[in-house]
């Protein structure tokens, strides 16, 4: 699995074209400036395990990469980035697993 999308308390699968549900995610973010920027841990519950994102939210930005740092069970090891795309009613997050 190189690739997964959240779509707001739903985890997807993207996959051949098709989109498939798997799991559930969960987030937490802190404001830490007047400005609106905010420190995020996610965590993504898929089959194999979780898989644990974290990262600095600038108050206006629309489009972050931030750090996969690990994660439980199959993910234990897990490296990579995530790419978190904000819309106005939807967000996606694209995470991408070094090998």
């Amino acid at each position: 699995m190189d690739r997964d999308r959240v779509l707001r308390d739903q985890t997807v699968v993207v996959a051949a074209g098709k989109i498939v549900a798997v799991g559930r995610d969960a987030a937490i973010c802190t404001v830490v400036t007047p400005a609106g920027d905010s420190v995020c841990d996610v965590v993504l519950a898929l089959p194999a395990g979780h898989l644990m994102v974290h990262g600095l939210l600038p108050g206006d930005a629309h489009e972050i990469r931030l750090a996969v740092t690990g994660g439980t069970r199959r993910y234990a090891t897990a490296r990579g980035d995530a790419v978190l795309r904000q819309g106005e009613s939807s967000s996606t997050l694209d995470v991408r697993l070094v090998p």
